[in-house]
C-alpha cells in the first residue's frame, strides 16, 4: 500500500496535470543483456532527498575521498532521507538549510538526491516569465558524451515558480574551487582537464548546441582519475532554433564581445570563453579581477581589452592558443577541433 504522500503525488501527476516531463532519449538500461526503455513517470515518484544542515567544505570532501558514483555514499553525508512531493518543490522550491548542497549558480541550486536507489544531482531552477532558462536546460537532453554531465529529465509546469533538472551525481569539485583553494595541479594535468572540455564543446557544436557559459565554475573535476565534465546548460542555445536568443545571463568576464553587441550567436562564442579559461588556469586568478561588470563590458567591446598575460608558460604554444581563441573577430577564432588537436600536442 503506497504512502499517503505517494498517493497524493501520483494524483498530482495524472495525465491531466500540466506538469511537463522531458527525458533524454539516451537513457536506457541493460538488464539481462536486453535494453529497456526509460521507466514510466510513476517510477520517478519515489525520490529520496538527502538532508544535511550544513554543506561540507569542498576541500574536506575530497580529503575524505568522497565518491559520487553509485557504488557508495560519501563518508561525510550520513544522510537522512524522505519522499518529497515534486509538486511542492515546483510550487515553493527548497529550503537550502535542509539539503545537502552540491553547488549554487546563476540558474539554480543543485542538491544531492536519490532516484530509484541511485544517487542523482537535482537542480532546482527558478522559472522565468518566458520559461527561457528551463527551456535552455532541455538542450542538454539530446547530449550524450563522456565529458558532459548527463541530464536525465527536466520537469516543470509553466504556471509554477520552479522547475527541476535531474542529472547524474558526479564529483562536485569545480575548476574554480581548485583555483580558489590553491590545489596544486601541474600545467600538463590542467591541459588534460581542458582536453576533456574541448572535446565536450566540439561535440556540442557538432549538434548545433552552444553552451554560452563556459567557465571554471562549470567544469567539474575528478582529480583522482584526472577527468573533467562540462555542466550547467541553463544559458545554452540551439543554433537551429528559429527563436532569437534573449536574456543571456552568462558570466560577463567570459562572454564574447559579440554577445554584448547583440550580434549572431555562434560556436565561436564558446571558443572565446574557452580561451579566457585557459588564461585563468595559467594565472590562477579571475579575469579582470575586481572590475565592475559594466567596466568589463566597456573595456572588452570598446577598447578590445583582454586579460593581461603576466606569466611565462613553458608549454610551447599555450599562450598563443588562448590568444587565438579570444580574437576580436569570431571568424578568426579556431574551431574546437583545432583547439583539441593543439592541446593534445602539448602533453
Amino acid at each position: 500500500m503506497a504512502s499517503p504522500i505517494i498517493q497524493q503525488l501520483k494524483k498530482s501527476l495524472s495525465p491531466r496535470s500540466p506538469i511537463m516531463r522531458f527525458k533524454s532519449p539516451f537513457k536506457v538500461k541493460q538488464i539481462d543483456g536486453k535494453l529497456s526503455v526509460p521507466v514510466p513517470d510513476s517510477d520517478y515518484i519515489n525520490v529520496k532527498v538527502h538532508f544535511q544542515s550544513v554543506s561540507p567544505c569542498r576541500r574536506q570532501l575530497f580529503k575524505d575521498g568522497a565518491s559520487f558514483n553509485n557504488s557508495k555514499v560519501p563518508k561525510m553525508c550520513n544522510p537522512l532521507s524522505f519522499e518529497p512531493c515534486i509538486k511542492d518543490i515546483l510550487d515553493n522550491g527548497i529550503d537550502e538549510k535542509q539539503y545537502y548542497i552540491l553547488g549554487k549558480g546563476t540558474f539554480g541550486t543543485v542538491i544531492l538526491s536519490c532516484l530509484r536507489g541511485e544517487k542523482a544531482a537535482v537542480k532546482v531552477v527558478k522559472m522565468t516569465i518566458d520559461q527561457s532558462t528551463i527551456n535552455r536546460e532541455r538542450n542538454a537532453l539530446v547530449l550524450s558524451h563522456v565529458n558532459i554531465i548527463d541530464v536525465r529529465q527536466v520537469i516543470f509546469n509553466p504556471i509554477k515558480k520552479y522547475g527541476i533538472v535531474v542529472m547524474e551525481a558526479w564529483s562536485p569539485l569545480t575548476l574554480q574551487a581548485v583555483n580558489e583553494e590553491a590545489i596544486q595541479i601541474s600545467i600538463e594535468d590542467s591541459i588534460r582537464i581542458m582536453i576533456g572540455i574541448s572535446k565536450a564543446l566540439e561535440y556540442c557544436h557538432e549538434v548545433d548546441i552552444v553552451h554560452l557559459d563556459v567557465k571554471p565554475k562549470n567544469i567539474l573535476l575528478d582529480l583522482k582519475a584526472m577527468q573533467s565534465k562540462l555542466c550547467d546548460f541553463g544559458n545554452s542555445y540551439n543554433m537551429k532554433s528559429p527563436i532569437p536568443l534573449k536574456n543571456i545571463q552568462g558570466t560577463v568576464a567570459y562572454l564574447a564581445p559579440e554577445v554584448f553587441q547583440g550580434k549572431k550567436v555562434t560556436d565561436k562564442c564558446d571558443v572565446y570563453s574557452f580561451g579566457i579559461t585557459l588564461w585563468q588556469i595559467l594565472h590562477k586568478e579571475n579575469p579582470y579581477n575586481g572590475l565592475e561588470k559594466h567596466i568589463i563590458i566597456y573595456q572588452v567591446v570598446a577598447n578590445k581589452e583582454r586579460p593581461k598575460t603576466l606569466y611565462k608558460c613553458e608549454t610551447k604554444g599555450y599562450i598563443k592558443l588562448y590568444e587565438k581563441c579570444w580574437n576580436e573577430e569570431p571568424s578568426q577564432r579556431p574551431s574546437m577541433s583545432y583547439v583539441t588537436n593543439n592541446l593534445l600536442l602539448m602533453i
